[in-house]
């Protein structure tokens, strides 16, 4: 084991409630709090060592991976001076299947790599080398005492994840001055392709002399020129820091980021608004334990990922995936994790590729109030990373169910299916309650599927949104509320038929209105979404302050969380 290695261990009656006009709000408020971030591990290693004699047979390492349609790909590192990068692919994320022909990169350039590869971060670019895999990765080489690190870039050309790799004649980042945070060495990158600020961001290790290391920030326009940002490191413990490799998601306008924390050998997360900086996630997400990393006393290299915004959706609805590395007896290995993040990740309906999201609404010829449901359904359109989605109602027919099914069991016409999605592994925007919108009665009432629903309670006078698992009033208003200036709004999420739902309705349409800017304004931007981690509902409540008779989409005074939760 290198030293690297050896210092990485040291609304039926929703819309009718619109017609309602009657003085001040009451809402009954909910427990505001940040939910843990569970993470659930594979029973076994998903990457093993080779057989005795294999160039993998030391152990494996440095995962990076992807979901791309139905096959996740793995890129791995063995242990040992002087190997190079595996690949491994797999249909259902835990059983892999090594490449033949591996090595599919090894180190050899003099003065850069010729030590061998200690670490790898792979990417199928849409920027500057569009539809290339693209690897960014750690080469040694012999320094004046010790080996050397620097990160350099390879490229395997159009749609070739085991390649042939071709690399870049020389470091694309070097390790900093003598006596620097990172004088020692650069190392572990993550390298994300940000398509709205259209530039390549990179997370990586930086060592000093001490043995001590931090995170740093880096960014370029073409992935081979890289420019430092002037103040790092970006994310340091007190020293003696042991903070490295890093890996980062971007969820919207926010980006998540999972590193090793090496003095107490877990894995830890962090959030931020720019990538520059941090907050830090209260607890570790990860640790040693339960399963087979149980007689680890070590997590590490943590590499996580979404869907690739070209994959189908899965029925299993993982929202983030991770591997991460372990020992066991005397040998790391590869495993894997899945968390639900709920609301955390809503920002990725409007992150899709091109005709993926579907913004089903109401009908306008129900009602007039309608078309205000199709106006707050715009505001989300408007955030969508391609413009190339779909628009429309809930009576298509090549989208949702129109008509009853005859039953011939009981001979009797079957309506329960009317406003069921014919879609398949497609992500659904849809405003406005059940009273207009079909999709929306179908799976609140039909199929009893939301985790919140809507009651009116004609004992307390009140409209209650229900929590549906634990049949608590989550907030409610009363029937005397004037509607033309407050109104309570849920925005919440769900799985059904291999789609990804997320629906936004108010008791009347401002509501609805106010629900589509606060997904805008907070859930999009990220401000909230620590709090949001592990919830699939959230609720709003709208007060007009400036008595305009609408929402505000510039005052975050008018619309506020009443509570979060999981229904």
């Amino acid at each position: 084991m290198g030293l690297l290695r050896h210092i990485l261990r040291s609304m039926l009656f929703l819309l009718l409630a619109s017609t309602f006009l009657f003085a001040g709000p009451t809402v009954k408020p909910g427990t505001v709090f940040s939910a843990d971030q569970v993470w659930y591990k594979a029973f076994k290693p998903v990457l093993e060592p080779g057989p005795p004699g294999a160039w993998d047979a030391l152990g494996v390492y440095g995962p990076s991976g992807r979901l791309h349609e139905d096959t996740y790909q793995l890129w791995y590192v063995a242990a040992g001076v002087g190997t190079g990068v595996g690949y491994a692919s797999s249909t259902d994320g835990i059983w892999y299947t090594k490449f033949t022909g591996n090595p599919v990169l090894q180190g050899g350039i003099p003065n850069f790599d010729d030590l061998g590869i200690v670490d790898v971060s792979v990417l199928l670019d849409r920027g500057y080398l569009s539809g290339h895999y693209r690897m960014w990765f750690t080469g040694a080489t012999q320094g004046t005492q010790f080996p050397a690190y620097r990160i350099g870039t390879a490229d395997s050309g159009w749609g070739h994840p085991e390649g042939p790799w071709t690399k870049y004649f020389a470091p694309v980042l070097d390790m900093g001055e003598s006596g620097s945070w990172d004088g020692f060495g650069v190392s572990g990158p993550t390298v994300l392709w940000d398509e709205r600020a259209r530039i390549y961001r990179m997370w990586y290790t930086g060592w000093n002399l001490d043995g001590e290391n931090a995170i740093g920030y880096a960014v370029s326009a073409d992935g081979y020129e890289w420019t430092k940002y002037h103040e790092n490191p970006v994310l340091q413990d007190a020293w003696p820091s042991l903070f490295d490799a890093p890996t980062v998601v971007k969820i919207g306008d926010f980006f998540w980021m999972w590193y090793h924390d090496g003095k107490v050998g877990y894995i830890r997360c962090a959030y931020s608004e720019d990538g520059i900086h941090w907050t830090d996630w209260v607890k570790p997400v990860l640790k040693p334990g339960i399963v087979w990393d149980y007689v680890s006393s070590y997590v590490s290299e943590p590499m996580v990922f979404t869907r690739d915004l070209n994959t189908p959706l899965w029925q299993d609805s993982e929202r983030l995936k991770m591997f991460y590395v372990a020992d066991e007896y005397g040998k790391e290995k590869i495993g894997y994790a899945y968390a639900y993040f709920g609301m955390a990740t809503l920002p990725l309906f409007m992150d899709t590729m091109y005709h993926q999201t579907y913004f089903i609404n109401a009908d306008p010829s129900r009602s007039q109030y309608t078309a205000y449901d199709s106006l707050s359904s715009g505001i989300l359109y408007g955030l969508c990373l391609t413009g190339d989605q779909y628009q429309g109602f809930d009576t298509n027919p090549n989208w949702v169910m129109q008509f009853p099914i005859y039953d011939l069991d009981c001979q009797c016409w079957d309506f329960s299916q009317i406003g069921s999605l014919l879609l398949r592994g497609k992500w659904v925007v849809t405003m406005g309650g059940r009273a207009v919108n079909s999709i929306v009665n179908y799976y609140e009432v039909s199929l009893a599927r939301t985790p919140i629903y809507v009651n009116i309670n004609t004992a307390t006078q009140t409209y209650e949104f229900v929590n549906r698992l634990s049949g608590t009033v989550a907030a409610s208003m009363p029937f005397s509320t004037d509607f033309a200036h407050n109104d309570l709004a849920v925005i919440m999420q769900l799985t059904g038929d291999e789609n990804e739902i997320m629906i936004i309705y108010g008791i009347t349409w401002r509501g609805t209105w106010a629900g589509g800017i606060y997904f805008k304004n907070v859930i999009w931007k990220g401000w909230y979404a620590q709090d949001m981690v592990g919830y699939n509902y959230v609720i709003v409540r709208w007060t007009d302050s400036d008595n305009d008779g609408a929402p505000h989409p510039f005052n975050p005074a008018e619309i506020v969380p009443v509570t979060y939760g999981f229904g």
